[in-house]
């Protein structure tokens, strides 16, 4: 048997990556720069205008999503 030879990995090619980034909470439209400091008028104690949420057809089945956190704990939504 071949337990004792030591058989060495093969070397995988390593490629660039070559998807493409996108955040959390930014529009869908494809931006090429990436976002600068905001020069705004608005004070930074004022809040963000509130946006209306999705319409819920009650008469429709619904569904929760389940988040682990790296640290090991759950947020379920």
């Amino acid at each position: 048997m071949r337990k004792d030879e030591n058989c060495p990995e093969p070397q995988k090619r390593q490629l660039a990556f070559q998807g493409v980034g996108r955040m959390l909470g930014s529009s869908s439209s494809s931006n090429t720069t990436a976002p600068g400091p905001s020069t705004s008028a608005r004070p930074v104690t004022s809040a963000p205008t509130p946006i209306a949420g999705p319409v819920v057809n009650p008469n429709l089945p619904t569904t929760s999503l389940q988040l682990r956190l790296a640290d090991g704990t759950r947020m379920v939504s």
